[in-house]
């Protein structure tokens, strides 16, 4: 997968992180659960288990697994899913400086979450680093951009079509490191 974004994109990606849905969860309740997120509209999705109504909710760790798969009940479906990670991605990190804010050895929670329950490929001591780093990046200072896509079919197969404007993003993060 990493090799297949950086031909894609040609940014190279340093490190990585994959979880599975348990490890999503446990991870999520080992650092508190509680994931503060706002809801412009409802999410009632059968197939991801969500049931959120609009507005600002605290997600358990279940409901934070449903709102990330939940795609259904979304006008753009994939696309919108794609988005919303960001989003809960940008609530995590609201989350981690508020306990680190608040605690500073809480560093060491998120850290054994993302130790136990995933696979990475960032030794300890560049964890450590990365999450000092991490919880001194803002968030008003982090964007979330969705690459355009088209989504389409090749024989009974969905697909995504990366448009053509997607290169401006690539080449935009490659030279400012920004989106």
């Amino acid at each position: 997968a990493v090799r297949t974004m950086e031909s894609l994109t040609g940014i190279q990606i340093d490190y990585w992180l994959l979880t599975a849905f348990e490890g999503f969860q446990k991870a999520i309740k080992y650092v508190g659960g509680k994931i503060p997120l706002s809801l412009k509209r409802g999410m009632y999705d059968s197939g991801s288990g969500a049931r959120l109504r609009p507005g600002t909710k605290t997600l358990s760790a279940a409901e934070s697994l449903a709102f990330v798969r939940s795609r259904k009940s979304l006008p753009g479906g994939d696309v919108d899913r794609t988005a919303n990670h960001g989003r809960f991605l940008i609530a995590l990190l609201r989350k981690l400086r508020g306990d680190i804010e608040r605690r500073h050895d809480r560093m060491f929670d998120w850290m054994h979450a993302a130790r136990k329950w995933t696979a990475l490929d960032i030794p300890p001591h560049e964890l450590f680093q990365l999450g000092v780093l991490t919880s001194q990046v803002k968030t008003r200072d982090v964007g979330n951009v969705t690459v355009p896509v088209s989504i389409g079919s090749v024989g009974s197969a969905s697909v995504v079509f990366i448009q053509p404007g997607a290169q401006a993003i690539y080449d935009r993060f490659k030279e400012k490191a920004s989106l």
